[in-house]
């Protein structure tokens, strides 16, 4: 989609918006190497995009402050005694498409030494053999780690994770991570955060400051395009390329236990920066801060439309990849409605059938998108008073108050079910009398 955007109808006055500065270099990459295989391919000169702004996901901060008691409360809940250190980690339970956990569990491990640590994992498996790998293997690499997995699927545990938390963590080491906005909210539950150096990441974590990022290390651009050819060609899915490509992303695993060491030992430490983080939450990430950003976004746009300087889409013009299907396949028909066809109510139908009808599941969905109820009511109304038989322009002419084009796809729905029925005799289409 986004190395369309230079064939599409999109203006300089739309925007397509970029969650984070690390999200917005990405697209910059993208359209940078659609622009010369353009110019090679069909020497092209200009490449007209939209507006890329980088705008962050927002949270309710609101919903992460913890009344006194709630936190004990909490703890209790999950079975954690006061002097465990909760090291706590939400999102989907992904090796592959969220954050390798052996990573953590070796770190975590390292730095648990001399303290009590629970490592409470908040969120959910995609299937049963994962939550099984999970398991099997956080014995494996933390051994000495007392381990909470909690469904963070339902409210109510999630809520009591980050309320029993002392420490938040993610290690994300996945391209399909842009943004990660379970830190975000963790800052705003005021935990201190260790997350990787990586993405969306960057920008919202002070390191130092809010918390720790972990240094990452990958390939240099342009290795392993075999990966990309077997998924072009089919041979691997989106989420097996997702999985092999995520293999050869690594987080630095001693930069990591010496965080959590850090934040382990060091309780004023951890208030202190989960307070940081908690304010930056407010004033920076907060819906009613972010939706600020948005409203400025739309006076920029707004003044950009109505601005003297044209757009680079010709007026009236057809866009090949999305062409109308009534116009891309206008020779299946045997006849297309116009002004002549003539229609009338369908033997025995009145009021109520044509509600029985409309109502009828395979026929309602999809009728509610394409045709209004009092459009249908004035159509009946209109042969009811004017009928029996009627022509699509005279049908047209007696409801003067409805879009043409609303009263034509009104008709089509009410012919599909037999409300209406086509008097007129088609003609035959020069295709349909070859032999």
């Amino acid at each position: 989609m986004l190395s369309s955007m230079p064939l599409s109808p999109l203006e300089h006055w739309d925007a397509v918006i970029c969650t984070s500065l690390a999200v917005h270099k990405s697209v910059d990459q993208l359209l940078k190497a659609q622009a010369a295989f353009l110019k090679a391919r069909l020497g092209a000169r200009r490449m007209p995009i939209p507006q890329l702004p980088v705008i962050p996901l927002g949270v309710n901060c609101a919903d992460f402050t913890f009344r006194e008691g709630e936190r004990q409360r909490a703890r209790q809940m999950l079975g954690i005694d006061d002097d465990e250190i909760v090291l706590l980690y939400v999102g989907r339970l992904s090796f592959h498409a969220k954050a390798h956990h052996v990573p953590m569990l070796l770190a975590a491990e390292q730095a648990s030494k001399g303290h009590k640590v629970v490592l409470v994992l908040a969120g959910w498996f995609s299937r049963d053999a994962t939550e099984e790998l999970y398991v099997r293997e956080c014995a494996q690499f933390g051994p000495s780690l007392r381990r909470i997995f909690v469904d963070g699927r339902k409210a109510k545990d999630l809520k009591a994770a980050w309320a029993a938390a002392d420490i938040f963590t993610s290690l994300a080491d996945n391209f399909q991570e842009t943004f990660g906005l379970t830190p975000v909210e963790a800052m705003a539950s005021g935990l201190p955060v260790v997350v990787s150096d990586w993405n969306g990441y960057k920008e919202t974590i002070r390191h130092g400051t809010d918390g720790f990022r972990v240094p990452t290390l990958t390939l240099p651009p342009g290795s392993a395009e075999f990966l990309v050819e077997r998924a072009d060609f089919g041979f691997d899915n989106y989420d097996t390329y997702t999985a092999l490509a995520s293999q050869l992303i690594a987080v630095d695993i001693p930069a990591a236990a010496t965080a959590y060491s850090t934040l382990f030992g060091n309780p004023d430490l951890r208030r202190q920066m989960g307070a940081a983080g908690q304010k930056r939450a407010r004033d920076h990430y907060d819906w009613s801060q972010i939706m600020k950003l948005y409203a400025q976004l739309w006076t920029e746009l707004g003044a950009r439309r109505r601005s003297k300087v044209e757009g680079t889409v010709p007026a009236g013009a057809i866009r090949p990849d999305r062409l109308n299907p009534f116009t891309m396949f206008n020779s299946y028909p045997t006849r297309t409605l116009d002004g002549a066809c003539v229609f009338a109510l369908g033997e025995g139908v009145d009021r109520k059938e044509v509600q029985r009808r409309l109502s009828a599941e395979s026929i309602a969905r999809a009728a509610q998108v394409v045709a209004r109820p009092q459009v249908v009511d004035e159509i009946v109304g209109a042969f009811e008073k004017h009928g029996p038989s009627l022509s699509m322009s005279d049908l047209i002419r007696h409801m003067p108050n409805v879009p043409g084009e609303s009263v034509e796809r009104t008709v089509m729905v009410l012919t599909k079910c037999g409300v209406l029925t086509l008097q007129s005799k088609p003609k035959a289409t020069p295709s349909a009398s070859r032999p």
